[in-house]
């Protein structure tokens, strides 16, 4: 809701609660040279005022009180989210120079296990590793652009996102640095970069959109309970574990 919609809202609404409440004091007052007022719109209104003077003055005051800390209270978080957006804005920018490279590191990967024939495996293989520890700026290089000081500014789930993509990096950077000679190192980091694409995916999907022509593994974000709800069903349904 809007920022002027919400503030005639609230302002109604302390109005509406003031003339309940001086309603309710005239339909319950001992008229004393007074009569309670009839319910005819408008003069009802002014009725109510004029019967309960003392009243009205008290809850107006706390009423416009109550309004006057609202309005403070928008202005901070106004200021909050402000800051906030301003941080996300900034984490884009350097978040949007890494995925440059980590592009470049999946181009190479992508090439390397595209169908070939079997001689040709093994030379694309070390050459393709080859090229990897030639283009890597190193962790430190990459993950130093993502600024965890800087991201302590974001709201929670922003910052949440954002600590899944740093740790996702870090695993691609591992799987980099070991240079092992495992056979199935390039299909392993193939699985990492699908991970980052996916975190970066739910924290900046326009940066994602440079990862959309690349070949992902298969990787499995749901939650623990959604791994088990398989198991848990068979079992209710069954009695087994097995179908």
């Amino acid at each position: 809701m809007k920022l002027w919609k919400q503030t005639c809202l609230i302002a109604a609404i302390i109005l509406a609660a003031i003339f309940l409440i001086l309603a309710g004091a005239d339909a319950g007052m001992n008229p004393v040279g007074s009569q309670r007022c009839v319910f005819e719109i408008p003069g009802w209104f002014g009725c109510l005022l004029a019967n309960h003077e003392g009243l009205a003055g008290g809850l107006f005051g706390g009423g416009g009180a109550l309004f006057s800390a609202w309005v403070a209270w928008r202005a901070v978080m106004g200021q909050i989210t402000a800051k906030e957006d301003a941080t996300y804005e900034a984490i884009k920018i350097e978040l949007d120079r890494v995925a440059d490279v980590v592009v470049m590191i999946w181009r190479v990967v992508d090439a390397v296990l595209l169908p070939r024939r079997r001689e040709d495996r093994e030379t694309w293989r070390e050459n393709g590793r080859a090229v990897l520890l030639a283009i890597y700026p190193g962790s430190g290089s990459l993950i130093e652009k993502l600024d965890n000081d800087l991201a302590k500014d974001l709201d929670p789930i922003r910052r949440k996102e954002f600590t899944r993509v740093v740790e996702s990096l870090k695993w691609l950077c591992d799987m980099i640095e070991k240079r092992d000679e495992e056979r199935l190192w390039f299909e392993n980091l193939r699985t990492m970069l699908t991970h980052f694409n996916n975190y970066v995916h739910q924290f900046d999907p326009r940066v994602n959109k440079k990862f959309k022509d690349r070949t992902k593994g298969n990787v499995d974000h749901r939650s623990y309970a959604a791994h088990l709800e398989p198991t848990v069903s068979q079992f209710e349904a069954t009695g087994n574990l097995q179908p």
